[in-house]
């Protein structure tokens, strides 16, 4: 029904002999798109004209969703999307289809979807307070905003999710910067995160390595910056890029003319840390864009 709705084009569902969705493929003008995993683990991306690519995309058990789903409390629009153009759809169908026919048919398609989750493991009860892990209270606070700054646009409405603990949210957060990154790679051929250090920094980025969708992400194509640094010299233990390297970076592809490290005590600038400060603004200034500005270059606005 998502599917249908945002691309505004027939979809068809076909039975296959699991686990869960095995395929997904959509026909374009330029030749099929097809995301096959036929094994619940590793997909095999296909696109016309280009090479293969496999893409970690694990199957996960009923418990693992129902703990994401607890941690969003908040209304799912896109699934209230969904369900409302599949009932539009059969308002719309009902002239010419036998209403028991197409009740049958939504029925029957929830019924093969909760049974199915019925057979993962479940998720354990407990007394109050002690639920399994990710099964903690959470907090969310919305605030309004007004419009953005110059340039114009609107400030999306920040969330505060508070995890059972600092483990849970470096994987949360892991999970949501990789769908960032490949949004990102694939709206402009390229992503930039912005870096910082300390034990939740460094914790997120344990949490990178690890993740099922790290190999979604073009290491190749990802610029890295750093938001501050200590200015000490290259390889201090104390410096963030040298914790990021050890958490992360010396374990993904990445190209080392994009990791945009700031200068160290020992560097060209020597000890002067304003000089260094500066070469480094003006490398960021180099790189950003003009909608990184609000619509203007850094030094015109």
């Amino acid at each position: 029904m998502w599917l249908a709705d945002r691309l505004k084009v027939p979809v068809r569902r076909s039975k296959s002999a699991g686990p869960g969705l095995t395929s997904v493929r959509m026909e374009t003008n330029a030749g099929p798109i097809v995301l096959d995993r036929p094994d619940g683990s590793l997909a095999t991306l296909s696109i016309q004209g280009q090479p293969n690519r496999a893409v970690a995309l694990k199957r996960r058990e009923t418990s693992e969703l129902i703990a994401e789903e607890l941690r969003r409390l908040d209304p799912d629009d896109t699934y209230a999307t969904a369900l409302k153009f599949g009932l539009e759809r059969l308002d719309e169908e009902a002239a010419t289809t036998a209403p028991e026919t197409l009740v049958d048919t939504v029925v029957e398609t929830i019924v093969e979807d909760v049974a199915e989750a019925a057979e993962e493991k479940a998720v354990g009860s407990g007394p109050p307070g002690e639920g399994r892990r990710g099964e903690g209270p959470r907090l969310q606070a919305r605030l309004e905003e007004g419009p953005g700054q110059e340039g114009g646009g609107q400030v999306s409405a920040p969330q505060l999710v508070v995890h059972r603990d600092k483990e849970l949210m470096a994987e949360a957060a892991a999970a949501r910067l990789i769908t960032k990154i490949v949004d990102a790679q694939a709206a402009r051929g390229s992503a930039s995160i912005v870096l910082t250090g300390g034990r939740n920094g460094n914790g997120l980025l344990a949490a990178l390595g690890s993740a099922p969708a790290r190999d979604a992400v073009d290491w190749s194509r990802l610029d890295l910056w750093w938001g501050d640094e200590r200015f000490l010299p290259e390889g201090d233990p104390e410096r963030n890029v040298t914790q990021a390297r050890e958490a992360l970076l010396d374990r993904v592809p990445l190209d080392p003319a994009r990791v945009h490290a700031m200068p160290a005590s020992d560097g060209p600038y020597g000890g002067d840390v304003d000089a260094a400060a500066e070469a480094y603004a003006a490398e960021l200034a180099a790189a950003a864009g003009p909608s990184d500005h609000g619509g203007c270059r850094p030094s015109t606005c």
